[in-house]
């Protein structure tokens, strides 16, 4: 009887165990495609370039005046709004990007 009770206490020992290193699998691909996702959204985000020159000298004299902890004026909100409106289509270009990449971990 009491070696009955060994076999049993043994076999679930053993099928949780299984349990834990397929759970322990399982977690470690999350892991990975978490990871591919994030460098590749990274990436993507990193590609947006600025083409105007104008508009980028506007936007490192908005950081410097943010930078400095100078009072930021509506101008600079202005040039600010410029900016998101010229690249909605940028934005755009990112997020389609996004979306295709992500249906390759479906």
């Amino acid at each position: 009887m009491e070696s009955e009770l060994r076999k049993k206490i043994s076999k679930e020992i053993d099928k949780f165990s299984f349990l834990n290193l397929i759970t322990f699998f399982i977690s470690m691909y999350c892991l990975i495609l978490i990871k591919d996702m994030n460098s590749f959204i990274k990436e993507s985000y990193n590609s947006i370039e600025i083409n105007d020159n104008v508009l980028k000298s506007e936007i490192e004299e908005i950081y410097n005046n943010l930078k400095n902890k100078s009072d930021i004026n509506f101008k600079s909100i202005e040039k600010l709004n410029r900016f998101a409106e010229l690249n909605h289509s940028d934005i755009k270009k990112l997020q389609s990007q996004i979306t295709r990449g992500s249906k390759r971990f479906d």
